[in-house]
């Protein structure tokens, strides 16, 4: 960081972060610090300017930013990962929230029997595959 008069500049690659995990970060200092971000090439510049007297150096709260900027683009990456199943929980959650009788009718019914009664079978992220198979398959993709 180069300390410029009480402030401090952290220079982000966006190669490595991204935007969205950068203005998380950003927001979560906004008690403590003016934040200025700029963009310059494929580089954030985030500016942090102590609101008030804060006891810490520059140097730590760039280690501060740094370190949640790591967690929050990890959370990021989590979240998209997981995004599929967490849908195909909240819908299976939705569909046998549906009254009893509901569900019922939906099960005999042989247009929708197919569709939700074996679904519980299928397996589309590829949960029950051996780390073996799944490794075959994303080599395959690649």
């Amino acid at each position: 960081m180069k300390l410029k008069t009480k402030s401090g500049e952290i220079i982000i690659n966006l190669d490595i972060y991204p935007l969205e995990a950068i203005y998380i970060t950003s927001y979560s200092f906004v008690d403590r610090f003016y934040i200025f971000i700029d963009k310059v090439n494929n580089h954030i510049k985030v500016f942090l300017k102590p609101k008030e007297n804060i006891k810490l150096s520059l140097n730590a709260c760039k280690g501060m930013f740094m370190n949640e900027l790591l967690n929050n683009s990890l959370r990021l990456m989590i979240s998209k990962r997981t995004q599929k199943l967490r849908e195909m929980i909240v819908k299976e959650a939705l569909f046998f929230s549906q009254p009893k009788e509901e569900i019922e009718s939906l099960l005999s019914d042989p247009v929708n029997r197919n569709d939700k009664a074996d679904d519980w079978k299928k397996d589309p992220l590829g949960i029950s595959d051996t780390w073996e198979k799944s490794q075959r398959k994303r080599n395959k993709k690649r």
